[in-house]
C-alpha cells in the first residue's frame, strides 16, 4: 500500500495517494508497531502530504490582490 501510494503521488494522483496512505498508516502501526521504521516513514510521509495539500489549497484560495 505504501509503495502504491508513493507511485500514485509520483504520477500526480495526489488525492488518491493521500487516501491510500491514510489507510496504510494505521494498518502498519497495528501490525508492525508504532516505532517500526516502516510505520514511522509512512506516518511521516502521510503528515507531509497532508501539509502539502493544505498549503496548496491555501495558496489556491489566496486573493491575488493581497
Amino acid at each position: 500500500m505504501n509503495n502504491l501510494a508513493f507511485t500514485w503521488k509520483g504520477h500526480g494522483r495526489r488525492t488518491e495517494a493521500l487516501k491510500l496512505m491514510e489507510e496504510c498508516v494505521p494498518l502498519q502501526t497495528r501490525i508492525l508497531g508504532a516505532n517500526h521504521p516502516d510505520a514511522l516513514a509512512s506516518r511521516t510521509a502521510f503528515f507531509g502530504w497532508q501539509t502539502e495539500q493544505l498549503e496548496s489549497g491555501a495558496s489556491a484560495n489566496k486573493d491575488p490582490g493581497v
